[in-house]
């Protein structure tokens, strides 16, 4: 009797996922997004965001979403387990009892201070998760599963504004002071024209070196190959530019390695703070800043020692005119 109660909550997770899946095209507005998965303001339940986040980011069928109940997942090997709030990251499970019982991911995750994404739930989008409610996190084959992809977190972690205003004189003119929109236009508006505004991403080349990206999405596609970067390949340890390889980077560095232990946002974060602006380090196998200076005195005459101003310098001219950058 039990085993028939899991096959018939398997096959109902299954049309429910399906069902709310199809009904989620034709629901109200988007109120948020994670990790290219929207959230819609009605016509859904709060499950079926679960359901269907699971579903596209980890390729999982979650299913027992009730009140007071454990998730569980289809999939031989996976488990969903439940975690201090205090270990929660972005894309864990949370559970609120309420009535009838609220179901959430983790957006942002701070300590204990949990920002969701839900749908079905009175209020404004962003809200903090309250006291007493349940976490679980997704574990295949008995190991972590969820490795916290941020991906809002990233793109504002590398992206430089600094870079965008001197690659692109109408940027500076549109948005001389304002970092902000600055940063939204490169989102809504540079991506999809190809701009280079990261040190980390340039897609005509992270194109060129994913022929199965490429594929996918098709060369000049410039948004698609931004999206699989940042929801994807960045995660997967994919390089996205000459200039950084986030995996090179840590392997490099054992001191890097013990910091952060493969957390390649944190990877990220340290290189633009203070791998390439306080320490000069090689942040690839094709690019040393320091190595850039020492190997031309003209640029040490011009930039002296303002790191990022190396960066810039071979991004605009110095590859193109085939300079020595190790």
């Amino acid at each position: 009797m039990k085993n028939l109660r899991k096959i018939l909550a398997v096959i109902l997770a299954v049309l429910t996922l399906a069902g709310a899946t199809a009904a989620a095209a034709s629901a109200g507005n988007v109120i948020d997004t994670l990790n290219g998965v929207p959230a819609y303001s009605s016509g859904v339940n709060c499950a079926e965001y679960v359901h269907r986040y699971y579903s596209q980011v980890f390729g999982v069928t979650v299913y027992n979403l009730l009140k007071n109940q454990t998730p569980c997942a289809i999939e031989k090997g996976c488990q969903l387990r439940e975690i201090s709030r205090n270990d929660a990251r972005v894309g864990d499970i949370v559970y609120q009892d309420t009535t009838p019982g609220h179901w959430a991911i983790v957006k942002h995750a701070d300590g204990g201070t949990l920002t969701l994404i839900e749908q079905n739930f009175s209020g404004k989008p962003d809200r903090q998760a309250p006291d007493g409610v349940k976490v679980f996190r997704l574990y295949k084959n008995g190991a972590d599963a969820n490795n916290g992809r941020d991906v809002e977190a990233l793109e504002r972690a590398v992206f430089s504004p600094r870079l965008a205003r001197t690659m692109y004189s109408d940027l500076a003119a549109a948005f001389p002071n304002d970092d902000e929109a600055l940063f939204q236009h490169w989102l809504a508006n540079g991506q999809r024209e190809g701009r280079v505004e990261s040190y980390f991403f340039d897609p005509a080349w992270y194109l060129s070196q994913n022929p199965d990206v490429c594929k996918a999405v098709g060369w000049g596609n410039w948004k698609g190959a931004a999206d699989h970067f940042f929801n994807n390949g960045f995660w997967e340890g994919r390089q996205g530019s000459p200039l950084i390889s986030v995996i090179w980077y840590e392997n490099r560095y054992s001191d890097i390695k013990n910091a952060f232990g493969g957390d390649l946002l944190s990877v990220a974060r340290h290189i633009m703070t203070y791998g390439v602006p306080r320490e000069w380090r090689q942040t690839s196998s094709q690019f040393c800043v320091s190595a850039y200076k020492n190997n031309y005195a003209d640029l040490q005459n011009a930039f002296r020692n303002d790191a990022e101003s190396y960066l810039i310098h071979y991004e605009m001219f110095g590859k193109n005119e085939g300079r020595r950058s190790t």
